[in-house]
């Protein structure tokens, strides 16, 4: 497989993608080129799986014979229902999409689009269908050839392989220290609107490579669930409330933390302060006693 999909892949995680894509716009921002980057939306991918292009793939990587009849068989006369109301529509068999949820399914999907990097000069980044362009230069110009002459080669991808891309969710976003006038970018004669803020993979990316949106965000999202476990403070034991903060609060601290630590001092001071809210509940402390530094074990 591909390296630049890190989705359904063993030691894997959205943090691959995050991380490699973030560190070429750092490299970029600190070398004084411009970035540009595509986020790219794919329609209801996992459903747009041809059945007979997929196995042709699948023959082209040398799978034959017994078992690729076996695979044939395993994606050939699937059928699906509607139910509404108790009442079920009639059977409708269906040439495309991978069964999700079943063992095989990723992998297949994996295989399909594994050849979306042909002929790509920029960076990709994928993970399962979220998928990213981006390519750094100097030039505006060069810049905007270069990511014009991708989207191009693929909406062909797309065409030929029955994958439908949209370009009215698709969002650019420019990172430059540079006051330089970028060129629109188009996919299929569609203009591509130019995004400041974007959520991708989890994280809200800034075009100036801040992680303030970011933070607010998520300490929004925080001090809602840090509210509701003091709701449970007087009817649970400590351990209790300690247990829900490390299941439901804490992972929204720790995702993507690697990526983003190089946030401000003020934003530092925002989130040592929810931290400490959610201490001094789990630790029964009234809301105005003074603590300066612990840590939940």
């Amino acid at each position: 497989m591909i390296p630049n999909n890190s989705g359904f892949r063993k030691k894997h995680s959205t943090l691959n993608s995050l991380l490699n894509t973030c560190n070429s716009l750092y490299q970029a921002y600190d070398s004084n080129l411009s970035s540009r980057i595509v986020f790219l939306d794919i329609s209801k991918a996992f459903d747009r799986v041809d059945h007979t292009c997929l196995l042709f793939k699948i023959q082209k990587l040398g799978i034959d014979g017994p078992l690729l009849n076996l695979l044939s068989s395993h994606l050939s006369q699937r059928s699906q229902v509607v139910l509404i109301n108790r009442t079920l529509s009639d059977l409708k068999y269906t040439s495309c999409g991978v069964p999700q949820g079943s063992v095989l399914g990723p992998l297949l999907f994996l295989i399909y689009v594994n050849d979306i990097v042909k002929n790509i000069n920029a960076s990709i980044s994928l993970f399962a269908d979220d998928t990213t362009l981006y390519y750094s230069a100097k030039c505006p110009l060069h810049l905007h050839r270069v990511l014009s002459q991708d989207l191009s080669t693929l909406y062909t991808w797309s065409k030929v392989w029955n994958i439908n891309f949209n370009p009215s969710k698709t969002a650019v976003m420019t990172i430059s220290n540079q006051r330089n006038i970028h060129p629109p970018l188009f996919f299929n004669n569609t203009h591509l609107s130019e995004t400041d803020t974007h959520q991708h993979l989890g994280l809200i990316f800034h075009h100036s490579l801040s992680w303030h949106t970011h933070i607010l965000h998520f300490h929004q999202k925080v001090m809602t669930k840090i509210n509701r476990l003091r709701s449970f403070s007087n009817s649970l034991p400590c351990h209790s409330l300690l247990t829900i903060y490390k299941t439901n609060i804490l992972p929204i601290f720790d995702y993507g933390s690697i990526i983003y630590d190089n946030y401000s001092d003020s934003d530092k001071h925002l989130l040592d302060k929810a931290q400490l809210s959610a201490a001094k509940i789990i630790l029964g402390c009234l809301k105005l006693h003074p603590l300066q530094m612990f840590y939940l074990i």
